[in-house]
């Protein structure tokens, strides 16, 4: 995915040792060098309420207590290096749209600080603050800017245990920027497609334009129906046809292993074609879509 390459082009530590990726279920794993060896440390029922507002671990110590249990121990003092993915609804990422765009990281993050500071339901002021920006695949003037915003007190919790274990993430994302790393294998993709992707209760939804992420939504939704789905998909649809001209023909569907049935549905209902997703890596479940796509596009040692 074009997104995920322009990223990894922003990260100038050497390649990492490890790749996690942290979830409602657990703590999902491998290390890069044998990417198809992907484990999973379950957390016990109710330690991680994903959100982007209140603290998300009832337990403090359980993604420490899960590090120690899973990674292997160096065999020398040193600090190893990982990729980190998180859940997508602790954060609020926005896709904006500039006419241009400062080169100078700190005058972009003070620019989107600004035009998300209405929409976030937290403190801007003190979040944290990541920006990609994507040429117009239309030729058309202007940007369109992945903005990503996380409480720092959220970012806090989830990072914290890592360099208490002496593991330096330099690369953080979300699980659904990630995950559209796994459909850069079907050389057959239309123009215009949308990934839904199903973690638990929420719900995230990618629109996709030659490569280029054009609208992310990840919500909640108190059932995993399709009638819920198609409430939040309606919307998008509408947007991609006033803004790109033509209705995506393609819905690629991440993590409905136990809602199979609803995939189907929903596809029916929206009159469009369903793919799921898949990976070379190993089965992809609402744990680990993020890891495989990181896992997918990662350098190793």
């Amino acid at each position: 995915m074009q997104l995920m390459e322009g990223i990894k082009r922003i990260v100038k530590d050497p390649p990492p040792e490890f790749a996690f990726e942290i979830s409602s279920e657990g703590l999902a794993w491998a290390e890069t060098a044998h990417p198809s060896e992907t484990r999973l440390y379950k957390f016990p029922e109710g330690v991680l309420n994903v959100n982007p507002v209140k603290p998300n671990f009832s337990d403090s110590a359980a993604l420490g207590k899960a590090l120690r249990e899973c990674v292997p121990a160096p065999t020398r003092p040193a600090t190893r290096l990982a990729v980190l993915v998180l859940p997508d609804y602790c954060s609020r990422t926005t896709v904006l749209d500039f006419d241009s765009f400062p080169p100078v990281v700190e005058e972009q993050v003070a620019l989107a600080r600004f035009r998300v500071k209405r929409t976030v339901p937290f403190d801007i002021e003190d979040a944290l603050i990541a920006c990609y920006p994507q040429a117009r695949k239309n030729g058309g003037k202007g940007l369109d800017v992945v903005t990503v915003a996380i409480g720092r007190e959220i970012a806090s919790q989830y990072t914290l245990p890592f360099r208490n274990a002496g593991i330096q993430c330099g690369l953080i994302t979300l699980s659904g920027l990630a995950a559209l790393s796994l459909d850069d294998a079907n050389s057959e993709s239309p123009a215009h497609w949308i990934q839904v992707k199903l973690a638990g209760r929420v719900l995230t939804v990618c629109l996709v334009d030659h490569s280029a992420l054009r609208m992310f939504r990840s919500i909640e939704i108190d059932q995993a129906s399709s009638a819920e789905m198609v409430e939040v998909l309606a919307p998008t649809l509408a947007y991609a046809e006033d803004e790109l001209g033509e209705r995506p023909s393609l819905l690629r569907l991440c993590g409905f292993e136990n809602h199979a049935q609803v995939g189907e549905e929903l596809g029916a209902e929206l009159g469009l074609s369903i793919e799921r997703v898949h990976s070379p890596l190993g089965t992809i479940g609402a744990s680990n879509a993020g890891l495989l796509g990181m896992l997918a596009t990662t350098e190793v040692r």
